[in-house]
């Protein structure tokens, strides 16, 4: 297979995640974690997904993020490379599972203060 070949080579979460990404409810965590779980450098993706801060940093972005994760569930398992953007990325990556299940306790009730409350405690403990 020549080089260009396997540059153009893409596997069904390649696939998944670039159909997420033109059908899919997107914001700024969820498209960072979609150009890294692509293969795109920490460097690249802190650089295009513009502002100071590009994880979840309320209950909105974090459902973002997880319909992303719904809608593609094979992403879930490489969840962990998105830990390489930054130590408050690493830090909210740990706490997923714990993010994920406030988030689904409190989405039918049109506030979400726990889940809100955690987001802000990660991203405080390790901003950068």
């Amino acid at each position: 297979m020549s080089e260009k070949e396997q540059r153009l080579k893409t596997t069904k979460l390649d696939q998944d995640i670039l159909r997420w990404m033109c059908n899919g409810e997107k914001d700024i965590p969820s498209t960072a974690i979609a150009l890294t779980l692509l293969g795109a450098e920490p460097r690249i993706v802190n650089a295009r997904c513009i502002g100071r801060h590009n994880w979840p940093q309320d209950p909105n972005e974090f459902r973002c993020s997880h319909l992303l994760l719904e809608t593609v569930p094979e992403a879930r398992k490489q969840l962990h490379k998105v830990k390489a953007l930054s130590p408050t990325w690493a830090n909210i990556i740990d706490h997923w599972a714990k993010l994920t299940e406030l988030y689904e306790e409190e989405k039918l009730q049109g506030e979400s203060p726990k889940l809100h409350a955690m987001l802000e405690q990660l991203t405080q403990r390790k901003a950068a």
